[in-house]
């Protein structure tokens, strides 16, 4: 597969060391996709849609329906195997850290309603602290 994958996508230019994004953000993401679109709207260097989908080998339709895949119609996935690609073209780490997150149970789509209410109070009781000096 990876002799595949250097043909369709070419050599792979020198990025920096994937930087990993705030957990805050990371943990609004209820699904991969959401981490592939996070990843790729926070690329050291700005792509479009239609950029990214040529660089996977693909055109702009396919992944926009991969990305914005909804209940309805055929489900359609991105390639696991570009999940690298992205992220090293990207230069940040969001998909790796969304998998991670979600193994942790620290989504906030896995949270429960008193656990997040614990969070929210606790966010709460820290600002007004900031308030009061």
């Amino acid at each position: 597969m990876s002799k595949q994958l250097a043909m369709n996508y070419g050599p792979m230019e020198a990025t920096p060391l994937p930087v990993e994004l705030p957990e805050h953000l990371i943990s609004l993401c209820k699904t991969y996709r959401d981490a592939v679109k996070l990843c790729m709207n926070h690329s050291i260097v700005p792509y479009t849609q239609g950029q990214w989908a040529e660089y996977m080998g693909m055109n702009e339709g396919s992944l926009s329906l991969i990305l914005n895949y909804r209940e309805k119609g055929r489900k359609r996935n991105l390639d696991p195997d570009l999940f690298d690609l992205i992220q090293r073209k990207a230069g940040n780490s969001a998909i790796d850290q969304f998998f991670t997150l979600q193994r942790k149970g620290g989504l906030r789509s896995q949270q429960t309603t008193a656990n997040r209410k614990q969070e929210l109070l606790a966010e709460l009781a820290e600002l007004e602290n900031r308030e009061a000096v």
